[in-house]
């Protein structure tokens, strides 16, 4: 997100360090180790101008660096790497990426200018999410059974096979910090169960059934899940589901949500945002207290929230849609800004 001489000079001084500072019953489930591998490059290379993220490029299956300020960035034409790789996960906070390839192979690079090195082998229809504080990531196929869980990232990668042993397909997931895997478990009335599979290995009973499966994230530092159900049209917290567990119901319709396809927490873990579907785009939900839910307008349609730079700053559309949006929710008021990119990319000073 003036008469004198002096008072301009003073100005300019400010502006000069806004720019400088704003770059910064159970059961038990299987888990087996599964060797891991190498990482690229842990060295960052020191951009001239503040980075506020990444984005992915679908079209050049390259990564593209947001330069700037909130409210003043824009995409860079130069693509940081290109590949054989077909989507890309972010984590600013830890400065890498993991990159996915049509086979199923998981890649991480140290960003802005590492050398991909592989890590996982193919798991097909594969989806990758991240913890909030990025050390964990969780490889697993919607509809399948079982994962791969990689920690001690970026720098000393370790994998360990997951087998989720629930008693139908798994419509979505999310990885704490800790190791904790939450489940959406799709059941045969058509509802969706949210079950913890823990660190120790040990699965949980079902927490919070939803009536249509919509997104879910963990909070940063601790177990707890914030899920959203898009049938029913609801935010829940689900709090300390591995010892005693309890719900509580965050946002409803009368709130805003309507068919949530996305959430995403604050770095500092006070806030939760929701992306909707249809409605009110984005929310924000305060998770410390009981004050109402924030609505947010934009002129955008959301597609995701990837985290950006600070603490409450992510991406909502992505590059492939022509324009990208992003939310801006430190404010008192949140704000979405628009950064532009144009339509011509060519692959420079990264990882080729």
């Amino acid at each position: 997100m003036l008469q004198t001489r002096n008072t301009w000079g003073f100005a300019a001084a400010c502006f000069v360090v806004v720019l400088l500072c704003a770059g910064c019953g159970t059961n038990t489930a299987q888990r087996s180790a599964v060797p891991g591998g190498s990482t690229g490059s842990a060295g960052t290379a020191t951009a001239s101008q503040p980075i506020l993220g990444y984005t992915w490029d679908s079209s050049r299956g390259g990564l593209r660096t947001m330069l700037g300020v909130p409210g003043a960035a824009t995409v860079s034409d130069s693509l940081v790497t290109t590949g054989p790789f077909t989507s890309a996960s972010f984590c600013l906070r830890k400065s890498y990426v993991l990159l996915t390839n049509s086979s199923g192979s998981v890649y991480i690079m140290s960003l802005p200018n590492g050398e991909p090195s592989l890590l996982t082998s193919p798991l097909a229809n594969q989806q990758v999410v991240v913890s909030p504080s990025c050390s964990k990531a969780l490889v697993y196929a919607r509809g399948g059974s079982t994962g791969v869980l990689i920690g001690g990232l970026p720098s000393t990668p370790e994998m360990e096979r997951l087998n989720f042993a629930v008693p139908g397909s798994i419509a979505g997931a999310a990885v704490g910090d800790s190791g904790d895997v939450a489940l959406a478990v799709l059941r045969s009335d058509g509802s969706t169960a949210i079950q913890l599979l823990s660190s120790s290995g040990s699965l949980s009973a079902p927490l919070s059934v939803l009536q249509t499966y919509g997104a879910m994230t963990f909070v940063p530092g601790g177990d707890t899940v914030v899920a959203g159900d898009s049938g029913a049209n609801r935010v829940v917290m689900v709090s300390h589901p591995s010892t005693n567990p309890t719900v509580a119901l965050l946002a409803s319709s009368a709130d805003g949500v309507s068919q949530p396809l996305a959430i995403a927490s604050s770095a500092d873990g006070r806030e939760a945002f929701v992306a909707n579907a249809v409605g009110t785009p984005l929310l924000r939900l305060n998770l410390t207290s009981t004050s109402a839910p924030t609505k947010v307008p934009c002129t955008c349609r959301p597609s995701e929230l990837i985290p950006l730079s600070g603490n409450a700053l992510f991406q909502v559309s992505d590059l492939a849609s022509g324009t990208i949006y992003a939310l801006d929710g430190a404010p008192a008021v949140p704000r979405t800004l628009f950064i532009p990119a144009s339509s011509s990319a060519s692959l420079g000073g990264g990882a080729r």
